[in-house]
């Protein structure tokens, strides 16, 4: 039975600053509303919606996205069973559950096509592989990093019982002094996190195997029943977020610009900002297939033996039972040309917003 969160979630509706005027663009007389749970809205790590925002992507070609947040205990399928959200940004382990439990989900746009979670070290530790980690205490952002964990200690024959593991938050300062005082020796978290650490004062050096930075991130899901009635919106909604993560790449200074100036906590300190920015632009959201959000079932078919593997996943499911790329086609009906001209018009209209 799906869990009820009716009342739960609230929908933050986008930040706007109005369409470019671009000539021959124009806008449809009633926009087609877009609800979209994101793994984490209020980052530069996905800052795609907000640059295609910043763009005019969204108002010219009639679609109002609204944010849909809730607690983080709320399972994030659940908003796609009751109609809460029509898309959704799901993990691999969230994807594979779903499909495990029958859940008339599919997985339709590779948003990471790298796992945003890493594994570090202080850079001075005397730590030099993931089989000096036995005996050792890894310091996890989240309880969902568990099984991140497990994966990278596995491919140097570890289980998570050969180590412990404490949960420590996302705090940078709080985690910083845990590394300092060698109550943890290595952490499993995120880019922000990792980011925030360094701010605070404690350098790290990486230690994550490829098995876990080749395989997927998050990914955006629909639910079956929905997927036809909910199509041009989210054709239109994809289409912007390929069309800003290009943009990402033509022109940093300018994307950033337009981060920033929409989640400017996040730029307090212009270095931590940069590094998130950076980080999301040069790995997390790179394109490693042909198009925008490619599927790859191989990828997803082969990241399921280890998760059987350490136990989290029961059996193997075949990828097209839970894929669905029949939204990839649309989502990369742009031009480099449109791109370009966008940000150029981006540029002209909001130079006191360019990051020097």
């Amino acid at each position: 039975m799906a869990l009820d969160t009716k009342g739960i979630s609230q929908s933050i509706c986008r930040i706007g600053i109005g369409s470019l005027g671009l000539v021959g663009m124009t806008v449809a007389a009633q926009a087609d509303q877009l609800n979209v749970r994101m793994a984490n809205n209020t980052t530069c790590n996905i800052a795609a919606p907000h640059i295609a925002e910043q763009m005019g992507i969204y108002k010219d070609t009639g679609v109002e996205v609204n944010f849909v947040s809730s607690a983080a205990s709320i399972p994030a399928v659940a908003f796609l069973a009751n109609g809460d959200a029509d898309l959704v940004m799901l993990d691999p382990n969230e994807i594979y559950n779903a499909a495990t439990a029958g859940q008339e989900t599919s997985l339709i746009y590779e948003v990471m096509q790298q796992e945003s979670a890493s594994l570090s070290i202080p850079a001075e530790s005397d730590i030099t592989s993931i089989a000096d980690l036995k005996g050792k205490t890894l310091g996890l952002s989240s309880d969902r990093d568990t099984a991140t964990a497990a994966i990278a200690l596995s491919t140097a024959d570890l289980k998570i019982e050969d180590v412990t593991t404490v949960v420590v938050g996302d705090s940078g300062p709080v985690v910083a002094r845990a590394l300092r005082d060698k109550q943890i020796d290595a952490f499993v978290g995120n880019p922000e996190d990792v980011a925030a650490i360094d701010a605070a004062g404690v350098s790290l050096r990486f230690i994550t195997p490829l098995l876990i930075t080749q395989s997927i991130g998050n990914s955006f899901a629909i639910w079956d029943e929905r997927a036809e009635d909910k199509r041009e919106a989210v054709t239109k909604f994809l289409r912007g977020f390929a069309m800003a993560n290009l943009a990402t790449q033509i022109d940093p200074i300018a994307t950033a610009s337009m981060c920033a100036a929409v989640l400017p906590e996040e730029w307090e300190d212009p270095s931590v900002g940069w590094a998130i920015f950076n980080n999301s632009i040069r790995n997390l959201n790179l394109k490693r297939t042909k198009h925008w959000g490619e599927l790859q079932p191989d990828i997803w078919a082969a990241y399921q033996e280890p998760l059987i593997q350490i136990g989290t996943h029961p059996a193997f499911i075949e990828p097209s039972e839970f894929l669905n790329d029949s939204f990839i086609e649309g989502a990369n009906d742009f031009t480099t040309a449109e791109v370009k001209e966008r940000l150029k018009a981006w540029r002209a209209a909001n130079p006191d917003k360019l990051l020097q």
